[in-house]
């Protein structure tokens, strides 16, 4: 803009020659800028597949070392799906796949990390993730806190160890890089929301997950401990505890050594000793009396072989006699402490089961359907978790 009073500006015409190796090498910078930036990209890309090779090959590796160092059977859980089970021997593992069967879920009197199933009239036990049938359960301490929970159906199952519908968990957001959820609706409450017995029985549950790490390590060096010079482990049991356990044995079939301690054990010894020297000295009575009254004869060396009888035959007698009160005790106690245990926990399991059966009638039984479960080796669905939205 011009002020008024200003001079007009003078116009100037321009005009652009270039030169010929002008426009040359202007079109070679051109050129070497457009090869280098496609360079730069390609090395780039060449770095990116390296760098996700990489990555691929670490994951592998650690699915290997997680086989064949801590016996993972999910470490290709990403791979086959359910009802796949990886088994390590040596340096070589093995995915044993097996074939679907129809179960149904059961009830169980304790706590256990499978899933309780029936197949016919026997009862298993699934495993919650990849679905393989097991024999034996693993049974832990029960937890109103931390209860069992299982997908069954596309509905949450808990198991305290009375089976109910409970609330899903909360679930991660893959697409963002927040992986933590503080939406603790029982934070304020502090331990108030439970009882003293569910905090009697979570703290035992937690107890049982927090030690078996060093009861592992407990019975391990007890075993080595024990070793002899051949290399085989010894008994896993340290030597306090066996002579605990001894006591307590000997204590339970023996109320005496409860009362003397294991000095009882030298003062039957001491009688038995007194009733070995008297048939020995009845023994020799009876041979001088013998000699005396009818001289030498083969009646002397009858006289001296009944005593020497009656001695093993006492020491065998006191041997069956313990062996038979031991046993019979130990029979006794057994199948009265199973009855009991089992009697008492049945009828209790059994009013909770009918109290749960009013409340969710139509949920734990005309809704229950079967489940496929996998016990012998065959290429299963690969079809595992869906969830509901």
């Amino acid at each position: 803009m011009q002020r008024e009073g200003d001079e007009d500006i003078p116009e100037y015409s321009f005009k652009a020659v270039f030169r010929e190796g002008d426009r040359i090498d202007l079109q070679a910078q051109i050129t070497r800028s457009t090869i280098t930036t496609n360079m730069r990209m390609t090395q780039g890309f060449h770095q990116m597949s390296h760098a996700l090779c990489e990555v691929q090959r670490a994951t592998r590796a650690n699915k290997l070392i997680a086989i064949l160092g801590t016996n993972n059977e999910y470490a290709l859980f990403d791979l086959h799906g359910k009802g796949s089970k990886v088994i390590s021997a040596g340096t070589s593992a093995y995915v044993a796949k097996c074939v679907p069967v129809e179960a149904t879920r059961a009830d169980y009197a304790e706590c256990t990390e499978e899933v309780p199933v029936k197949i016919g009239n026997k009862t298993f036990f699934a495993d919650a993730v990849n679905w393989i049938i097991r024999e034996l359960p693993t049974v832990i301490p029960c937890s109103e806190v931390m209860p069992m929970r299982w997908f069954i159906n596309d509905r949450w199952l808990c198991s305290t160890p009375t089976t109910q519908l409970c609330a899903a968990p909360s679930r991660l957001n893959v697409s963002s890089f927040e992986l933590t959820n503080n939406n603790d609706y029982a934070i304020q409450l502090g331990r108030g929301l439970f009882t003293h017995a569910q905090l009697q029985q979570h703290r035992r549950f937690m107890a049982n997950l927090e030690s078996r790490r060093a009861a592992i390590a407990h019975v391990t060096l007890a075993a080595i401990f024990h070793a002899d010079d051949s290399g085989a482990l010894g008994i896993p049991i340290s030597k306090e505890a066996l002579k605990k356990l001894k006591h307590d044995i000997a204590s339970s079939y023996f109320p005496m050594i409860a009362w003397l301690g294991w000095s009882y054990s030298y003062i039957y010894g001491a009688i038995a000793i007194v009733v070995a020297l008297s048939v020995v000295a009845g023994a020799l009575s009876r041979a001088f009396i013998l000699y005396r009254e009818r001289g030498c004869g083969w009646w002397i060396f009858g006289a001296v072989s009944a005593a020497v009888f009656s001695i093993i035959r006492f020491q065998f007698q006191i041997v069956r006699t313990t062996r038979d009160l031991v046993v019979n005790n130990l029979d006794t106690t057994v199948n009265t402490t199973a009855y009991q245990e089992i009697r008492t926990e049945n009828a209790a399991f059994r009013k909770d089961i009918e109290r749960l059966a009013l409340q969710v009638d139509t949920l734990t039984h005309t809704q229950e359907t079967s489940h496929k479960l996998y016990p012998s080796p065959v290429l299963p669905p690969q079809d595992f978790h869906k969830p509901s939205d």
